[in-house]
C-alpha cells in the first residue's frame, strides 16, 4: 500500500471505527470509491473493532449519563426545597461530570449521535423540570448551531 493509500486508509478506519460513519459518508468526505471502503470494513474486520469500541464506551457512557441524572434529580430537589441549603459541591460535580462525558463523546461519536444523546438527556429534564428544560433547549439548540457550522 503507497502512502497515499495508507494515509487514505489510517482517516478511513478513524471515521469508521472511532466515529461510526459509515462507508458511504468516509468516501465523500475523502473522494475515494465507496467500494474501496466496505471491502476495507469486511477485509480487516473493521465493525469488530467498532462494536468492540461502542459497547465499552457506551457501557462508560451510560454510567456517567445515570450518575448525572441522579445529581441533577438531588440539584432539582435543592431548588424545589426552599428549606434545603444549595449545595455548591454538588454544582460542581454535574459541571465536571458533563466534561467527562464532552470528553468521551467528543473523540468517539458523530455530531449526529452526539445530538441524540443531547436530545435524550434534555427529554429527562423535561420531565422533571420543564423551565429549566426550556432554558437549556435554547442553549442546546446555539451549541449544536455553531458545532454544525465547523462540518
Amino acid at each position: 500500500m503507497g502512502i497515499r493509500k495508507k494515509h487514505e486508509y489510517d482517516l478511513a478506519f478513524h471515521y469508521y471505527t472511532k466515529e461510526g460513519q459509515t462507508a458511504k459518508r468516509i468516501a465523500e468526505k475523502l473522494k475515494i470509491s465507496e467500494n474501496t471502503i466496505s471491502s476495507w470494513v469486511k477485509k480487516y474486520d473493521w465493525k469488530k473493532i467498532l462494536n468492540a469500541n461502542y459497547s465499552t464506551i457506551k457501557k462508560t457512557l451510560q454510567d456517567l449519563e445515570q450518575l448525572k441524572s441522579i445529581l441533577i434529580e438531588r440539584r432539582l430537589e435543592q431548588e424545589r426545597n426552599p428549606e434545603i441549603t444549595i449545595d455548591k459541591a454538588l454544582i460542581y460535580e454535574i459541571r465536571t461530570l458533563s466534561k467527562e462525558i464532552d470528553g468521551y463523546t467528543k473523540d468517539t461519536y458523530s455530531l449526529s449521535t452526539y445530538i441524540e444523546i443531547v436530545e435524550e438527556l434534555l427529554n429527562d429534564i423535561k420531565k422533571t423540570n420543564i423551565e429549566l428544560h426550556s432554558q437549556l433547549a435554547s442553549t442546546v439548540k446555539e451549541f449544536i448551531q455553531n458545532k454544525a457550522k465547523k462540518y
